[in-house]
């Protein structure tokens, strides 16, 4: 009896907790243009909907909305091998800021994102977040798209809620002098 009397009380204290997710929500990205040269900047703005009024946290950094790269071979849609870390991984924890979604009212983030290059590299950064990702410009030709990935982190979630709280990929290209020779 004493078993299931400290069950039952863990498992309200557990649920009386503030627990999030995104369940319920639409996410994907957003780009001002399809095609970008090295030296532009992407307006790269992350869209949260709902049909149903909900809440929904994030750290004032930041932090658990992460985005991630990857480059892709676009006629096959596969991946090259070549994919970044996340900007959840360079971030600390930090204070709570809370949003309200509802059907005509979503959550929208926007990030500058700027391509550089320096010697055999591309980088994309995301000086807000304090982000680098580079890949090889050798591996960008005129078949090469950058997938730009999402995910929402839930600060606390709920016991059994599901964690693949992804957002819909978007496809970039990014042309540099070894995609405009192969044009040429």
């Amino acid at each position: 009896m004493k078993k299931i009397f400290l069950i039952v009380v863990s498992f309200l204290i557990l649920s009386g907790c503030q627990t999030d997710d995104f369940y319920g929500t639409e996410r994907y990205f957003l780009t001002d243009k399809e095609t970008y040269q090295i030296g532009d900047e992407i307006e790269l703005t992350a869209v949260i909907k709902s049909e149903k009024e909900k809440e929904v946290r994030f750290y004032d950094n930041f932090k658990n909305l992460e985005i991630s790269f990857a480059l892709m071979n676009g006629p096959n849609n596969e991946h090259n091998g070549s994919w970044s870390r996340s900007t959840g991984d360079v971030l600390e924890e930090s204070d709570i800021l809370k949003f309200e979604v509802a059907k005509g009212k979503p959550f929208v983030k926007k990030y500058k994102v700027k391509i550089e290059s320096s010697e055999n590299k591309i980088h994309l950064v995301i000086p807000e977040m304090n982000y680098k990702a580079s890949f090889p410009a050798s591996e960008f030709d005129n078949t090469t798209m950058v997938r730009i990935h999402g995910f929402c982190m839930p600060i606390n979630p709920g016991i059994g809620d599901s964690l693949e709280d992804y957002f819909e990929v978007k496809d970039i290209k990014i042309e540099n002098k070894n995609t405009l020779q192969q044009t040429l």
